[in-house]
């Protein structure tokens, strides 16, 4: 008789005989956002408040985002999340946040890390990302307000009226993803965030080399925000100076 026969015909009892099984879950996607005002790096621990050990610590600095330390894939269900201020990662010392999370399979979320030290707070969102089909050369682009203690705030483009990208954003306000064309010709975006009541600039943020292949998303062959999602937020506090001035921050969303 044929191999092939012969193998088709296993396969075919050998699934025949099987019992049911469940299909294993797709995992959650996870990013994490450090605006805490006055933090030290924040070490994640998937244990909640366990201590852990520093060879294996993820650090989250303060206002910096990068695929390597602030995506994370988990499995889905109930996520027992401490993160811990570095270096006090000991037994002896409480978390920073001990949140308890519970994270469906396959979806996506931002977690925003954001207040003080003296008062952190959080915000979960759930991602709905858009897609883009080829025939659309463009980005898409969101803006969320952690800055607490902030008055609400507008975006603009630079040049233009204020608020004519978002005429109000509230602390922990986030928008929708914005759409803007990201062809050959267009090198760059700025962005500013005003103070709704003062009409003062609070911060502005450069989107640039748009298709030169030296973006967030630059690899060999790909243009850097071409069809791909983004948030800008605003982070730092209204009342300080230096690293926790109000600034931008680009995150890079799955």
């Amino acid at each position: 008789m044929n191999k092939l026969v012969i193998f088709l015909a296993s396969i075919t009892f050998l699934l025949s005989n099987c019992k049911k099984t469940s299909q294993p879950s797709s995992p959650a996607a996870l990013n994490l956002i450090n605006a805490v005002v006055g933090s030290q790096p924040l070490v994640t621990d998937f244990a909640g408040s366990d201590s852990i050990g520093f060879s294996i610590a993820n650090q989250l600095a303060y206002g910096y985002y990068s695929g390597y330390t602030n995506e994370f894939t988990e499995v889905p269900g109930i996520v027992q999340l401490g993160l811990f201020q570095y270096p006090d990662t000991t037994t002896q010392i409480s978390p920073l946040y001990n949140l308890t999370l519970k994270l469906t399979s396959g979806s996506i979320y931002s977690l925003f890390l954001a207040g003080s030290v003296s008062l952190p707070d959080t915000m979960l969102v759930t991602d709905i990302l858009p897609y883009y089909p080829n025939a659309d050369s463009v980005v898409g682009i969101r803006f969320v307000n952690l800055s607490a203690g902030s008055n609400p705030v507008s975006v603009n483009m630079i040049g233009s009226v204020l608020g004519s990208e978002i005429k109000s954003l509230p602390y922990k306000g986030i928008s929708s993803f914005h759409t803007y064309l990201a062809t050959a010709e267009i090198n760059s975006y700025t962005f500013e965030f005003h103070d709704i009541s003062s009409g003062a600039l609070l911060a502005n943020y450069t989107l640039q080399d748009m298709n030169s292949g030296l973006g967030p998303n630059a690899t060999s062959g790909n243009d850097n925000y071409l069809f791909n999602n983004f948030t800008l937020a605003l982070i730092g506090s209204p009342d300080s100076t230096g690293t926790y001035a109000q600034t931008c921050v680009l995150i890079n969303d799955f």
